[in-house]
C-alpha cells in the first residue's frame, strides 16, 4: 500500500472515531464510509488501544472546556426572553400600565439551568484532572528519617566489623553449620 493511501486511511479512521464520539451509531458511520459496523467497531477499538489514558483525559478536558466557554457566552448574554403561548414576546410594563417595548422580560430559570450546567462541567474537569482529590498533608518526618539513618549507619558499622573479622589472617578454616 502506498504512503498516500496510508495517510488517507489514517484521516478516515480519525473521522470515524470522531463521528462515533459525537454519538453516531456504528451502523450510521459504516454506511457513511461504505464499511461494516464491525469494521467501525474495530477502528474505534484500535484507536482506543493507541490512546493513553492521560491523552484521552486531556481530550475530554479540552472538549468540556469548549462546552463551558459556549455556556458562559450564553450565560453572560441577555438570556432567554419569555414568550406567551401564542408566540408573542413579553415586555415589562410602565407605571402607567403601558407596555415598554424596550424592556423585554427574561426567563430567570433559563440562566439558572445554564449555571447548573456550568458547575457540572467544572466538576467534570475537576474529576478528569484529579483536581478534586484531597491535598496530601505535609508532615515533618525528619525525626523518623534521622532515627532510620542512625539505624542504617549502625547496621553498616556492624557489617563492616563482621567483614573485617572474616578477612582477618587469623581465620584460616571455617565450618558451615545448618
Amino acid at each position: 500500500m502506498s504512503r498516500s493511501k496510508d495517510v488517507a486511511k489514517v484521516d478516515r479512521n480519525q473521522q470515524i472515531v470522531e463521528m462515533v464520539s459525537k454519538g453516531f451509531s456504528y451502523q450510521m458511520v459504516g454506511d457513511n464510509y461504505g464499511i461494516s459496523k464491525q469494521r467501525v467497531f474495530q477502528i474505534v477499538q484500535e484507536y482506543r488501544e493507541t490512546v493513553t489514558d492521560d491523552s484521552y483525559r486531556d481530550y475530554l478536558i479540552t472538549q468540556t472546556e469548549g462546552v463551558l466557554e459556549e455556556l458562559l457566552r450564553i450565560f453572560r448574554g441577555p438570556g432567554k426572553q419569555v414568550v406567551t403561548p401564542g408566540g408573542s414576546l413579553v415586555y415589562e410594563k410602565n407605571e402607567d400600565g403601558s407596555i415598554d417595548y424596550s424592556r423585554p422580560v427574561y426567563d430567570p430559570y433559563a440562566k439558572a439551568d445554564i449555571a447548573d450546567r456550568i458547575f457540572k462541567g467544572i466538576e467534570r474537569i475537576s474529576k478528569a484532572g484529579a483536581y478534586d482529590r484531597p491535598k496530601q498533608r505535609e508532615t515533618d518526618q525528619s525525626a523518623e528519617v534521622n532515627e532510620w539513618m542512625t539505624y542504617v549507619e549502625q547496621l553498616a558499622a556492624e557489617n563492616k566489623a563482621l567483614r573485617e573479622q572474616l578477612t582477618s589472617p587469623e581465620i584460616t578454616q571455617g565450618e558451615i553449620v545448618d
